[in-house]
């Protein structure tokens, strides 16, 4: 006769796990299996955490939070809380950069914008016989920090530019301008499925970048933009759509819009920067929905004559140089 095969887990953690509830409803959306797997995850995420902020490859950094994801499973969705540290890494940078600017700026020395510009500055000071010794040690101890810190933001991009590459559809969103590949694996991890939202402002809706609605009697009267959703999705969009904004100012680019040029004649910059974000959320869940590739519009853009505002007879000399130009190549 065969011995009966002892269980993995002992009968009386089972008792206890079940206490007031069915077996059968251990199976179903939201019960204890749900619940073991939430509990479990959330262990292993910050098992690895304390290992990464124990052994020192988290040096200067610290825990900031969590942030609420969604994880597909077998049984649905299950939500999970996954710690933010290539937030808390950016920001750390950010902080430690602007403290060296202002102990450099004491000894008189400057530098342009930019962290790219961080690294020379501190080489500048490290050979500079004028500082005293204390103050060229220090200025050491942070130069390593913050090495430190671009090495790990690097090994986190490089994850993440991984990830991208690997994504057909990540690499389709990155081709919107004001996205990139950051905005794009973000637009891809952080989003549920594009078929729950009824349309593109329902999606731009859902990342809080929408107004509030404060109309009556007829008069239409938006307020701010909601913020709900997820904050670094948000941030994220907009920052893009600033830096492509920056760029229609001064004049370069091909994103000159007259939507966006009308736009920013009426409105302050920032307010305008939220309003492409918008844009941008409907176009990039409108791609996500379809499959396609994304195609500017070219109808926008003008001829050279219409730009520069040429006149006539100025267009008939220009024509007729080219004309020149053409046969003596030909020649």
């Amino acid at each position: 006769m065969s011995r009966r095969k002892e269980p993995v887990i002992p009968n009386a953690l089972l008792d206890q796990l079940l206490a007031g509830c069915a077996a059968s409803a251990a199976f179903e959306q939201g019960g204890l299996l749900d619940s073991l797997k939430k509990a479990l995850t959330e262990r292993a995420l910050n098992a690895e955490m304390d290992h990464h902020l124990a052994t020192g490859e988290g040096a200067g950094t610290a825990r900031n939070g969590y942030g609420r994801k969604t994880v597909m499973t077998e049984t649905g969705k299950l939500e999970i809380d996954v710690p933010r540290v290539r937030d808390r890494l950016a920001r750390n940078r950010t902080q430690l950069a602007n403290a060296i600017r202002g102990y450099a700026a004491e000894f008189g020395f400057t530098a342009a914008k930019g962290m790219c510009n961080v690294e020379p500055l501190l080489d500048r000071i490290a050979t500079d016989p004028a500082i005293p010794t204390l103050a060229r040690e220090l200025f050491a101890s942070h130069a390593v920090e913050y090495r430190h810190l671009d090495e790990q933001l690097d090994e986190i991009d490089e994850k993440l530019m991984k990830w991208h590459r690997e994504n057909e559809c990540s690499r389709r969103l990155a081709q919107i301008p004001g996205v990139g590949p950051v905005g794009a694996a973000l637009l891809m991890m952080k989003t549920p499925a594009p078929e729950l939202f009824a349309s593109g402002r329902q999606f731009a809706a859902w990342m809080g970048l929408t107004p509030k609605d404060h109309s009556t009697a007829g008069k239409s009267r938006p307020g701010i933009i909601t913020r709900a959703g997820d904050e670094a999705l948000r941030c994220t969009l907009v920052v893009g759509a600033t830096a492509l904004l920056q760029h229609v100012r001064i004049g370069r680019g091909k994103n000159a819009t007259p939507w966006l040029l009308e736009m920013l004649k009426r409105k302050p910059p920032k307010l305008v920067a939220v309003a492409l974000a918008n844009k941008i959320a409907r176009i990039a869940w409108k791609m996500m929905m379809t499959g396609e590739a994304y195609r500017a519009n070219t109808s926008h853009r003008r001829p050279m004559y219409a730009q520069l505002e040429i006149s006539q007879s100025r267009r008939a000399h220009i024509d007729a140089a080219v004309l020149i130009w053409c046969l003596n190549l030909q020649e």
